[in-house]
């Protein structure tokens, strides 16, 4: 199992890179063979895209077990997209998918920074330090679990804003200090592309790329040999293809 990490702003085309695209040239990952964590619970962009990633019915279930059957019979039954920011039940979908789904080799966690972020305004007028770690564990939880899962053909990807910390370098955006204090998330990442975006005066429109390592300036890194240039086309099938080349 392997973690990849995709950082960069609204707009800059982090969602659209999963999506398979023949307009945009974009391969994307095969959406039968991929399962969608929609945290923010937005649309999708691209037209119809709940016909390629069908949304969950509500997990139901008067326990852990339960929730898990549940959830693996909703994939069975062709379900790839969950709207759900609570981290606990991020988890508990891996550990089904792990156990129980070979059919699913792609996780796509979608604004995953706002797994915190929900938590942090949800519990805003809450009084005590408990809550700061929940918050903490929101961020570091579902990264961890990751990193745990034991299907070495699944690939989970963690999709982030990002924010600039007080050395004026670009980092994974979190809520609190507890995760920055004591884990650097970036660094549980091999791969952590960056979006990058240019306007071609030519064809009049905005040309979406991932960068594959750092300027100096930001936590960006892949491992060296794994893509042949700086840039690359925004797309997460082209990316797992790298990545499975690279590692086998």
């Amino acid at each position: 199992m392997a973690s990849i990490a995709v950082t960069g702003k609204s707009g800059t085309g982090k969602s659209t890179s999963y999506i398979p695209n023949e307009e945009l040239g974009i391969k994307g990952l095969h959406p039968k063979e991929t399962l969608i964590i929609n945290v923010s619970k937005k649309p999708l962009p691209g037209r119809k895209t709940d016909k390629f990633y069908p949304i969950f019915d509500k997990i139901e279930g008067k326990n852990k077990q339960e929730k898990i059957d549940n959830i693996v019979l909703q994939i069975k039954n062709k379900k790839r997209q969950l709207r759900v920011d609570h981290p606990g039940r991020i988890i508990s979908i891996m550990d089904a998918i792990d156990c129980c789904c070979p059919e699913i080799k792609n996780i796509v966690i979608d604004d995953s920074q706002y797994i915190q972020g929900f938590m942090v305004m949800n519990r805003i007028t809450e009084q005590g330090w408990g809550k700061f770690n929940d918050v903490a564990l929101a961020g570091f939880g579902p990264v961890d679990a990751a990193r745990n899962l034991k299907r070495t053909d699944l690939l989970v990807f963690f999709l982030y804003h990002p924010e600039t910390n007080d050395q004026g370098d670009m980092k994974i955006k979190t809520a609190g200090k507890a995760v920055d204090q004591y884990i650097t998330l970036d660094g549980l990442f091999t791969v952590n592309l960056y979006t990058d975006v240019e306007f071609d005066p030519s064809e009049k429109k905005p040309i979406y790329k991932f960068r594959t390592q750092t300027l100096g300036n930001d936590s960006c890194k892949s491992p060296y040999g794994m893509f042949d240039d700086l840039y690359i086309p925004n797309d997460l099938g082209l990316v797992r293809e790298k990545y499975i080349e690279y590692y086998n």
